[in-house]
């Protein structure tokens, strides 16, 4: 769960990479310049609501509002789940299947 204005840009930020756009690319499309969106993504200033809107929505992610207790619940729940596995782990975890 995002808590802060960093926790935001650094899935902003992370969305960005994985999608290999750059700052250029991702200021085009969300409409703010280059120099505003990579400003917001590495948490140099704190943009307009309208701005994280455009970007998240750019980059396929949402800005939700959610009740407190609702947003203690789903932490909790993440933090039960095991972390997911790199595509290495993946692989040798498929290589030992195989030779089992």
């Amino acid at each position: 769960m995002a808590n802060s204005f960093a926790d935001i840009a650094r899935t902003l930020q992370q969305a960005r990479q994985q999608q290999r756009l750059s700052y250029r690319e991702l200021g085009e499309r969300a409409g703010v310049t280059e120099l505003s969106a990579r400003s917001v993504l590495l948490g140099r200033s704190a943009p307009k609501l309208t701005t994280l809107i455009a970007l998240a929505d750019v980059l396929g992610l949402e800005l939700v509002l959610l009740p407190r207790l609702v947003a203690e619940g789903v932490a909790a729940h993440r933090a039960q789940e095991p972390a997911p596995l790199s595509a290495v782990e993946q692989l040798v975890q498929d290589l030992r299947g195989r030779q089992s």
